[in-house]
């Protein structure tokens, strides 16, 4: 980015981190990732330690949740953020297993 500053997200059905890495390319850094998914969670923890991670559901989530549970990554200084989300690819896929719960997530 231009003078250095870097952009920042919060990734909400985060997955396993398809968005984040695009986001990351695209000079994002992702300060939270959120995903209700044990092994999504898992997967993201291993591949993107820097940003943090929580496990849960976004329906739960409120405005300062979100700000407390990246608080220590959220930039100070002024520029873009951006808060991303994506569908259920897992529920959409050609080889999906059943949904995980009945309950919309």
């Amino acid at each position: 980015m231009s003078g250095g500053t870097r952009l920042s997200s919060v990734d909400l059905f985060a997955g396993a981190g398809g968005l984040t890495l695009g986001l990351r390319r695209a000079g994002f850094d992702t300060v939270l990732a959120i995903d209700d998914w044990g092994p999504a969670v898992g997967t993201l923890r291993r591949n993107f330690g820097e940003a943090a991670v929580a496990a849960g559901c976004v329906r739960e989530l409120t405005a300062s949740t979100v700000l407390a549970l990246s608080a220590t990554a959220w930039p100070p200084a002024p520029g873009a953020r951006a808060f991303s989300n994506a569908a259920d690819c897992a529920l959409l896929s050609a080889t999906a297993a059943p949904p995980r719960s009945d309950n919309g997530h």
